[in-house]
C-alpha cells in the first residue's frame, strides 16, 4: 500500500524518533558539553583534554547515571520539536508539488 501516513502518525512517530536519538546520542552531547565549557588550560582549567578522557572522568564523577543528568530536559524538548517539524516538511513539500506541478529530485 502506497498511501502516505496521516498526519497523526507522522506526528507521533517523528517525535518518537527524535526522543530515541536524543536517549542514545544524550551522553556523548554531555562530554562534548563538559569539554566546551572548560576553561582553556592556561587559565587553570583542562579543556585539552581528549574525548576519553573527559568521559573517564564524567565516570568516575557519577557512574551513569552522570552520563544521563538532565536528559529529561532533552526528552521534554525533543519530542514536540520533531512531532511538529517533521509533518510541517512533508506537508510543506507535498504543497509545493502541487503547487509547481514537479517532482523533488531526491539524491537516495
Amino acid at each position: 500500500d502506497e498511501r502516505p501516513l496521516p498526519l497523526w502518525a507522522r506526528v507521533v512517530a517523528g517525535a518518537a524518533a527524535n526522543m530515541v536519538a536524543w536517549a542514545i546520542i544524550y551522553p556523548l552531547d554531555v562530554v562534548k558539553t563538559v569539554q566546551q565549557s572548560a576553561m582553556p588550560k592556561g587559565a587553570g582549567g583542562r579543556r585539552d583534554q581528549s574525548f576519553l578522557h573527559c568521559a573517564r572522568e564524567l565516570w568516575l564523577q557519577g557512574g551513569i547515571a552522570r552520563f544521563y543528568k538532565g536528559v529529561g530536559y532533552t526528552l521534554v524538548r525533543a519530542g514536540p520539536v520533531a512531532g511538529i517539524l517533521l509533518p510541517l516538511f512533508d506537508v510543506s513539500l507535498a504543497a509545493l508539488e502541487r503547487v509547481a506541478q514537479v517532482t523533488p529530485l531526491y539524491f537516495c
